[in-house]
């Protein structure tokens, strides 16, 4: 590492050893910055530069190269931005088909615009799907991908396409005409619209033009796409989103858009029309007759018992009727007529259970009303309070809190123990600090990171790294050092001589030992353990006689 300081490799100047980084440098590129680099990357040329040179590469192009049976023609306008994942070329195949792929596909071995895959592992061709019967391999190309599909020949004399894995997961079995035999009646989600996981209601506001809040193209269904730059549409039915392909200008997604909604939505909803909807008015029509003479049979109960209170504890009423109020539970509901008496049942036994419990205070110990849970008054909760904000923190070993009077407003305030100053005090002077620092910045008096200094042990100029930094590489260790003794040395504290007699000889002695000593050298230590040892000995053969 030593042997690279002062030498340029590339663009970068190695200027010495990273003090915060071990085993980094510290260089300096030519366009100016400064960056902190692993010497073996900047060895084997993996870092060239601060990433300055990054804007400037240029990459070369492809057009004229051939690639298979690919020949690349010219780059798509608008698509080389700077980014690799964005950029295209319009390719010529040696089938006559022209494709455009991008940058990466065509370097990573894409050949071909597919016609090499017309060929499929298995025929399909006169096999029977459901309704279908498959008639010939097709291919759906387009100037972005291209599909592989079957022509397939439905019952009813209509055509349609479908892959090979939609054939044999029977996905598709026919061209859509039985998709209105397929329909179930369920009033629940019919009523709101829903058929099939696809809402009527929103069918006819697509075909009426009504349009989302959240659309920005102005036609239902097309999108602008920033990253093709052209136009997108789309369309859902029955839980299903079909792609319509993609146009350069906006009125073409919208006829394909049109064109899609009535051939998939019109059919539909002319079938709900004429079919669906009478069957479900029939038996709506049923349920609300229904419905009406189980409630007239429910009022007369009703009035046979007027003498009923309003409100009881619940478990009373006969089964039908809420238990609360007494009305008529609706359909869909199992004991109360509304959430109102269900919220009210909850706390009649929530009441119950806590007057049939004793509960005591946390605090002065009484018995708590029903509607507390830990305090008897507020008075006991304020005590609590207190008690919290003086307890011991487990990790700092001292009070959570502590009371204060504030040195700029002189208020009264619990505060965190280390804090001198209120809350809102401390927000101004945060906000005065900031302002400071601030104005010192705009006088230029602040140091930049990167610029140059002086240091204050050896009087060398360093390349300042922090904003505190004060010493050049070399020196940062020593003054570390220093500042260290030094602060051991104020928060030592005053050291005071006791005379003491020994134990042994009798001889006074000082001492400054923060364990105070028994005995005045070394001999007389070794004949007080002595005589200890032998008194402990007499006393444990004393004890065994």
């Amino acid at each position: 590492m030593l042997d690279l300081i002062g030498k340029k490799i590339n663009m970068l100047t190695i200027l010495g050893k990273d003090p915060e980084r071990k085993g980094y440098v510290i260089c300096q590129c030519d366009c100016g910055n400064i960056i902190s680099a692993r010497p073996t990357r900047i060895k084997s040329g993996s870092t060239s530069s601060c990433g300055c040179n990054k804007k400037k590469r240029q990459r070369s192009s492809l057009v004229g190269n051939r690639y298979g049976k690919l020949l690349v023609e010219s780059l798509v306008p608008g698509t080389d931005k700077g980014n690799t994942s964005l950029t295209r070329y319009v390719c010529l195949c040696d089938c006559g088909n022209r494709i455009e792929i991008g940058y990466a596909a065509l370097k990573k071995g894409k050949t071909s615009c597919g016609c090499d895959f017309l060929k499929p592992a298995n025929d399909l061709t006169d096999k029977r799907f459901g309704k279908l019967t498959v008639v010939s391999r097709i291919v759906e190309l387009n100037q972005y991908y291209f599909a592989m599909k079957w022509k397939c020949r439905c019952d009813c004399g209509n055509e349609t396409t479908a892959t090979t894995l939609e054939l044999q997961a029977a996905t598709v079995t026919s061209c859509g005409c039985t998709a209105a035999e397929d329909i179930t009646l369920d009033l629940a989600n019919i009523n709101r619209g829903n058929i099939e996981k696809t809402n009527v209601l929103s069918l006819q506001g697509a075909l009426d033009g009504v349009m989302y809040e959240n659309n920005v193209s102005g036609v239902r269904g097309v999108y602008y796409s920033n990253t093709y730059s052209n136009y997108w549409a789309v369309i859902v039915f029955k839980g299903k989103k079909y792609n319509l392909g993609s146009y350069k200008n906006i009125e073409d997604a919208k006829k394909a858009r049109k064109t899609a909604e009535q051939i998939l939505y019109g059919e539909f909803l002319d079938y709900y029309d004429t079919e669906l909807k009478p069957e479900i008015d029939a038996q709506n029509e049923k349920n609300e007759r229904d419905q009406m003479n189980e409630f007239v049979e429910n009022t007369q109960s009703i009035q046979e018992d007027a003498q009923r209170t309003p409100f009881v504890v619940p478990g009373k009423y006969a089964e039908g009727l809420c238990r609360v109020c007494g009305k008529p539970v609706p359909m869909g509901r199992s004991k109360y007529c509304s959430n109102l008496c269900g919220r009210k049942a909850l706390q009649e036994i929530n009441y119950q259970k806590r007057k049939s419990e004793d509960r005591f205070c946390e605090v002065c110990g009484k018995i708590l009303p029903s509607n507390r849970t830990k305090y008897c008054s507020d008075s006991c909760a304020g005590l609590a309070v207190n008690v919290k904000r003086k307890s011991i923190s487990k990790r700092t070993g001292k009070a959570q809190q502590k009371e204060i009077v504030c040195p700029d407003c002189g208020k009264t305030a619990w505060v965190s123990y280390k804090s001198v100053r209120c809350k809102e005090c401390q927000a101004e002077v945060r906000k005065l600090q900031n302002l400071e620092s601030h104005q010192r910045e705009i006088e230029g008096k602040t140091r930049k990171i990167g610029s140059t200094a002086v240091c204050e042990k050896c009087g060398k100029e360093y390349i300042v790294r922090g904003a505190s930094q004060k010493y050049c590489v070399s020196c940062s260790a020593l003054a570390a050092a220093e500042n260290a003794r030094e602060g051991q040395q104020k928060r030592r504290k005053p050291v005071e001589e006791t005379e003491i007699k020994c134990r042994i000889c009798g001889k006074v002695f000082t001492s400054t030992a923060g364990k105070k000593p028994v005995y005045c050298s070394e001999e007389c230590r070794i004949a007080g353990m002595k005589a200890y040892n032998k008194q402990k000995w007499a006393e444990k053969k004393a004890q065994d006689e």
